[in-house]
């Protein structure tokens, strides 16, 4: 991603999506009594921000600019903004030398193409 997750940037995607502390904690995948005092801590620059922790926040930064693109009529953006965090993975080949635009199935899921379900 372009944007750098700092410790500032971290505090205010929590207060733009109006989470506290201890939610967004768990949304990090901290736990544990001290997990809101240890986000605490990574907003207030006194503990480093780990590399999974970057991640999620760089995935919500992505997901939601995807789907303020398809929002806007504009799915290949979308793409573009999910590439720059799961890399060229999104492009499964299980349907992209088929030429679909979307795949055949989800892993664990009922979704088979498009709007179908599997029976």
């Amino acid at each position: 991603m372009n944007d750098e997750i700092t410790p500032a940037s971290l505090k205010a995607m929590r207060h733009a999506r109006g989470l506290s502390t201890s939610q967004m904690a768990k949304l990090f995948g901290l736990s544990g009594a001290n997990a809101k005092d240890a986000l605490r801590e990574i907003e207030d620059g006194r503990r480093p921000i780990s590399g999974p922790i970057r991640r999620v926040a760089e995935f919500m930064i992505a997901a939601e600019s995807a789907i303020e693109a398809i929002r806007q009529g504009s799915p290949g953006s979308a793409t573009l903004y999910l590439r720059q965090v799961l890399g060229p993975e999104i492009e499964d080949e299980r349907y992209a030398a088929d030429g679909r635009s979307e795949p055949r199935h989800c892993a664990g899921s009922s979704v088979v193409g498009a709007g179908t379900s599997q029976t």
